[in-house]
């Protein structure tokens, strides 16, 4: 009796460890089987940061969008507001010829619209063998802080290029000074304003 109670209590003992080994991991099973509560709550987190974050960076990215809009507004303003005092418009240079200058990026660029031949007279052409007629031959030319207008200017019969200041005098005529190194060193050209009309070909009518 005593080897069956043994036994038996061996064989107890033995199922409740068995039990104990097959009980024990059923809530890790449950668990890891089931993982839908513990792994959704930190997706859920996560996107709702990754989205607070696209939120951050679009309100950043519209934010710089309107301050280069406002910028471009202004410099637009100001340029506008300079070029509104640019000697613009038809010039009659000391040999007859016309000149228009004109808005050209940030500043001014000039043009021969207009030259005096006689009839019959072919265009002259430049250095190049181009037609001098709507040659431009004067560029990058922009305010300075005195209020005269500084750039270059070529020559078109031979092509040589000089430094060019321009300003405007009293009398409303546009003085063209032309120089290779210091002002001081060129010579000056005075041009009046032109009131009449230039037909095709650089026509002076």
């Amino acid at each position: 009796m005593s080897l069956k109670t043994e036994h038996l209590s061996i064989g107890i003992g033995h199922m409740r460890t068995s039990r104990r080994n097959t009980q024990m991991p059923e809530p890790r099973r449950e668990m890891a089987s089931n993982p839908m509560i513990p792994a959704q709550l930190p997706n859920v987190a996560r996107g709702m940061r990754r989205s607070g974050t696209a939120q951050a960076v679009s309100r950043r990215r519209l934010g710089c969008l309107v301050v280069v809009a406002c910028l471009l507004t202004c410099f637009g303003a100001v340029a506008q507001e300079r070029l509104g005092n640019a000697p613009l418009g038809l010039w009659r240079t000391q040999g007859g010829g016309i000149i228009e200058t004109f808005r050209c990026g940030r500043g001014l660029c000039g043009r021969i619209v207009g030259i005096p031949r006689a009839p019959g007279e072919p265009i002259p052409k430049d250095s190049a063998g181009r037609s001098q007629c709507g040659l431009t031959i004067m560029t990058g030319v922009v305010e300075g802080q005195d209020g005269s207008w500084s750039g270059h200017i070529t020559d078109p019969r031979d092509g040589a290029q000089y430094h060019v200041k321009l300003w405007v005098d009293n009398r409303g005529s546009l003085n063209v000074r032309g120089y290779i190194l210091l002002p001081l060193l060129g010579q000056t050209q005075v041009w009046h304003r032109y009131t009449g009309r230039v037909g095709p070909q650089c026509a002076i009518a």
